[in-house]
């Protein structure tokens, strides 16, 4: 049977009563229920009461804008209606209905959502289309117009369908969905225009996916597009029975939770290549519902460890839909580890993990990074890695810089050209990043770097395009039985001399040993020695902080330990650095063909 039409889903959820998104009459009977008898449903209720009871401590909402964005103010209006819906429509509380009103009401009289930034106006959308389904029957007619009115003003009249293959997508074509299926009964034709170009457009962020790995990174944007895309999903379930069949031809779509899943190491920081956080908002709750469509309860493994400690920690709303936890909550909460203990995802950001245990917090994790720098927000660290052991990250990645920060300088921050200014946010470079660099000089910014190789416990990357002067550059990284790290690089040089620096970026203390040859690391009461073979270096430390840039951001806390080396023409080198614990043994080296 063919996907419904634009029309038919409308005329579906134009016969359904409000609230007709996710939170219906019947599903809050049914929470009510299982609250008296879930005891963690229960905690999670508390702690969104508390949220809501801050809430009207704080100003209501005012269009501040920050630089080229409204989007800070738009998110805290959509974190603010959705938690006093909620725990109003849960306990009765006529002042969180108040507040939400007024929340509404008073980004309605906004002069605009600022639609020169497309996010602003889609998660203002989001807010007030699900506030208007949820409270429509508390509020006065006189209020569900001003707040419709807005919602077409201020967000449909300013839409053009977004067929990025980002974030954006999800967010933006994802919002005007559930705007549509909100307002629907009021003029089920009129909101066709509107519904038919979002449906068709929006697949091209779920293709974005490939084989489940998330281009732009675990958290933030993978958090971010999959958080609106499962709204979006969820919101036409149960407003018109429907995926329209796209779970089904974008299968990466659901396989992006085990990605999400696996880009964790055992310290609870995430593998933040690129533009991506190695922190969290809190508890992902579309996890939850992942877990659900793929039928796999053993997704839910990180998200109820953090969802718990969001709770006792009294920060259970972090997460700016976190109602949703609450509506997605598994009931089997019977999760167990994965069996594998290796990732491998393709794409233009291809990464790989791997890790010793799900459930040893001092275990060793490694994660490796392949794919282009013309992904999306991606940076220069084709080759780079993170590395844990011992409950401590040793080799980490910088992460990104505040945007508006990079913005209000005077940087082109977007442009991902050879040469472009991007490139010299010391941030996105390959100088801050645990990569090879050649001559002092970037990497190509157009290259793509290819798993060749992906087994237990190693990866195998080629890097040869990254390098002009190189005629050969393979990269193998391997998390050795006893948990130490082996990093091992083969190269064959071009038709000229070259001055290679290898670094590996740490938070750890640093001291060189007496004679250079290996260096130790300390974090707490830990440390590890690092070593070398090959060619015979003299290991240095190299600054990360003060970046060279006035516009940079500091980096206090963190060093880079590495070598720099001539290497003559035509020459061939096997480089391998063994990151081990004092009383380990010196790694057996042997050529990657053999890994």
């Amino acid at each position: 049977m063919p996907a419904p039409t634009a029309a038919t889903i409308l005329e579906r959820a134009g016969e359904r009563p409000h609230p007709r998104l996710v939170f219906t009459a019947e599903r809050e009977a049914a929470l009510k229920q299982r609250l008296t008898t879930d005891p963690l449903a229960q905690d999670l209720v508390d702690g969104l009461r508390q949220g809501a009871e801050l809430i009207l401590t704080e100003t209501v909402c005012e269009r501040i804008q920050t630089g080229r964005r409204l989007l800070f103010v738009s998110r805290m209006v959509l974190k603010r209606v959705l938690l006093l819906a909620m725990v109003y429509r849960l306990e009765g509380d006529q002042r969180f209905l108040d507040r939400a009103r007024d929340e509404m009401l008073a980004a309605a009289a906004f002069s605009d959502w600022n639609p020169s930034h497309w996010l602003d106006v889609a998660e203002m959308s989001m807010a007030l289309a699900f506030g208007y389904d949820w409270l429509f029957h508390h509020l006065s007619a006189a209020d569900r117009a001003t707040i419709r009115q807005a919602l077409n003003t201020h967000g449909i009249n300013n839409y053009q369908p977004l067929r990025r293959t980002n974030n954006w997508n999800d967010v933006c074509n994802g919002s005007m969905i559930v705007t549509a299926l909100a307002l629907t009964e009021d003029d089920p034709g009129g909101f066709e225009p509107l519904l038919a170009p979002a449906l068709n457009a929006w697949p091209i962020a779920l293709n974005h996916y490939g084989d489940g790995t998330h281009p732009e990174g675990p958290s933030w944007y993978w958090g971010y597009a999959t958080m609106f895309s499962c709204l979006t999903f969820a919101a036409l379930d149960s407003a018109a029975d429907t995926d329209c069949d796209l779970l089904a031809a974008y299968p990466g779509f659901l396989r992006s939770a085990y990605y999400y899943l696996h880009m964790h190491g055992p310290t609870g920081l995430q593998f933040n290549y690129s533009d991506a956080g190695s922190g969290t908002a809190g508890a992902a709750p579309q996890q939850f519902w992942f877990a659900e469509r793929n039928n796999d309860s053993d997704l839910h493994l990180l998200e109820l460890a953090r969802l718990r400690s969001d709770l006792a920690a009294g920060t259970a709303c972090r997460n700016r839909i976190a109602p949703f936890a609450l509506l997605w909550l598994p009931e089997q909460r019977d999760a167990k580890p994965p069996q594998a203990l290796s990732y491998c995802g393709t794409g233009p950001a291809a990464v790989s993990t791997h890790r010793q245990s799900w459930t040893d917090p001092a275990s060793a994790f490694l994660g490796c990074k392949a794919g282009t720098p013309q992904a999306s927000h991606a940076h220069l660290d084709l080759g780079s890695f993170v590395y844990e052991r011992f409950g401590q990250r040793w080799a980490i990645d910088l992460g990104a810089q505040e945007y508006d920060s990079l913005e209000q300088a005077g940087v082109s921050l977007w442009d991902k050209k050879p040469g472009a200014q991007r490139w010299d946010v010391f941030r996105l470079g390959a100088a801050a990043h645990s990569v090879l660099m050649i001559n002092g000089a970037n990497p190509q910014v157009e290259a793509t770097a290819r798993f060749l190789r992906h087994g237990s416990g190693f990866s195998i990357i080629d890097l040869s395009e990254s390098y002009p002067e190189l005629t050969a550059a393979t990269r193998g990284l391997r998390l050795l039985a006893d948990g130490s790290l082996l990093i091992q690089d083969q190269i064959t040089v071009g038709t000229s001399d070259v001055t290679l620096r290898w670094a590996m970026t740490t938070p750890a203390d640093l001291r060189l040993a007496d004679d250079a040859h290996h260096a130790v690391l300390r974090l707490g009461q830990h440390s590890l020695q690092i070593h070398s073979a090959g060619p015979a270096v003299t290991w240095a430390v190299f600054a990360t902080n003060p970046p060279p840039q006035p516009y940079d951001v500091a980096n206090p806390g963190t060093a880079q330990i590495g070598f720099t080396t001539t290497l003559a023409a035509g020459s061939r080198h096997r480089l391998t650095v063994h990151l081990r614990a004092p009383s380990e043994a010196p790694a057996v080296i042997t050529d990657l063909d053999s890994w």
